[in-house]
């Protein structure tokens, strides 16, 4: 919602990313990443958008999303990638754009 990437780029936890953290940069296909923030942290309010950015694919790859937010139902996503586009650049004109989000 502040216009912050959290991405391979900048991992975090900092004042860049809003202080949320991504656990890894999985480049060996084992997954899974996960986006999150400390309890010392609190994620801004507002729309967060979610970009699924394959890295080094040699055909279809597939991924699935899970949104986890305090006391609200997980929103689970499904989809595939078929091109290597790992822009780092996530928004709603994306070619890795999944979806937006409100939190809280």
């Amino acid at each position: 919602p502040t216009n912050k990437h959290i991405y391979y780029g900048n991992t975090g936890p900092n004042s860049g990313t809003d202080f949320g953290e991504l656990d890894a940069d999985d480049q060996d296909f084992t997954g899974p990443e996960n986006i999150f923030w400390a309890p010392m942290y609190m994620p801004p309010s507002g729309t967060y958008h979610v970009c699924a950015s394959p890295y080094n694919i040699n055909g279809p790859t597939g991924f699935t999303l899970t949104i986890k937010r305090p006391g609200q139902p997980d929103i689970v996503m499904t989809g595939m990638r078929t091109v290597d586009n790992s822009s780092s650049v996530c928004d709603t004109s994306s070619p890795n754009y999944v979806t937006s989000f409100s939190y809280p």
